[in-house]
């Protein structure tokens, strides 16, 4: 019988300790599998959108981007890119166009839902990295004719086709469509990137607590003028009882109710004193319910909330571009339906 050397045991104790706290650490907001290559509680991450949602002049397609990082090797475990709207747009869903390198169109394979292969929509050689693919998802009709509400939701995950298609925790991001967007004018002040999503998963109907994460890496200079600013629906106002803002080593930065408009500010430098060019910086968010309700309760299915990154210029003050994302919280579901259910038993990953 062959030795074991020290080296080979200790390595073997600290696999089965991430097994072991992979099972332990998942948020209480997530219900779904690790893709099966994995071997740690936090190798892949869905940054979340990585744009606003924009529309065509006709309002029938609308764009956005999914920005998805991952630490091993994801896209050779037979994964989907699974993207979903709410049901009441389900029925006018055309296709879903990967724009890009790897340009794929593929069509609805259920109602309201699209699946690509995730080979063909990030690469395989960017691991530890964050990438960008943008979306165009086409509807038959214009949408501000179709929407029985103001807003309405989508969903993007991965899913792992070796465990009944069940999602990657972490990856599911959502975004929000609007009859009447609004947009905002910007200036370049160099940020090089951001991305908006939930660091632990999408918030169940059930519970109180939403965990936001907004992340911004600059790239040609930063500005100590700087503001970071959160911008809730204003329907969503009036059942927030505070807000807790975190820096990206969970230190509590800032602690506040919430205006009648919907935004919380804090500086960049009560953040972060000193930022770094090509570096991500985290801004995490906690937004609390008041008490004795959930999200289940409250009375719409989606609200937008929107972060951006503002400079006080000797002009006046100015969003910095590339800095604006949306989302939408869910109240029924992250996907508008129950997170668990497994839409397309039997996925055919298009060519």
């Amino acid at each position: 019988m062959k030795k074991i050397n020290i080296a080979t045991l200790l390595l073997l104790v600290c696999i089965t300790f991430n097994l072991t706290t992979m099972t332990k650490n998942v948020s209480a907001a997530e219900s779904g599998v690790y893709v099966s290559s994995f071997l740690t509680k936090d190798v892949i991450s869905s940054t979340g959108i990585g744009s606003e949602t924009t529309y065509s002049s006709d309002k029938k397609t609308i764009y956005f981007n999914y920005d998805l990082m991952y630490r091993l090797n994801a896209l050779a475990s037979n994964t989907a890119i699974v993207f979903e709207v709410c049901p009441t747009l389900a029925p006018y869903l055309v296709s879903m166009n990967v724009i890009g390198s790897k340009n794929t169109t593929v069509l609805p394979q259920a109602s309201g839902v699209c699946v690509i292969d995730s080979s063909k929509v990030f690469s395989k050689s960017f691991i530890g990295y964050i990438q960008h693919a943008k979306f165009a998802i086409t509807f038959s009709q214009p949408l501000d004719c179709i929407m029985q509400c103001d807003k309405a939701m989508y969903s993007v995950k991965m899913v792992d086709l070796k465990k009944n298609n069940q999602y990657a925790l972490r990856t599911r991001a959502t975004g929000i469509i609007e009859k009447s967007p609004k947009s905002y004018a910007t200036v370049d002040y160099g940020m090089h990137m951001a991305s908006f999503g939930f660091p632990l998963g999408a918030p169940l109907s059930s519970e109180n607590l939403i965990e936001l994460q907004y992340k911004v890496e600059y790239g040609l200079r930063t500005f100590t003028k700087s503001t970071y600013e959160f911008h809730f629906d204003p329907c969503l106002v009036e059942y927030i009882d505070h807000v807790n803002v975190y820096d990206s080593n969970s230190h509590l930065k800032l602690s506040t109710g919430i205006a009648s408009d919907g935004k919380v500010k804090i500086p960049m430098r009560s953040v972060y004193p000193a930022v770094s060019l090509f570096v991500p910086y985290t801004v995490s968010i906690k937004v609390y319910l008041k008490d004795g309700y959930v999200l289940n309760d409250l009375p719409c299915n989606a609200y937008k909330v929107t972060a951006l990154a503002s400079y006080d210029a000797s002009a006046g003050v100015t969003i910095q571009r590339n800095s604006v994302r949306t989302l939408a919280i869910g109240t029924r579901g992250p996907a508008c339906i129950d997170p668990t259910c497994n839409l397309f038993p039997n996925i055919d990953l298009q060519n």
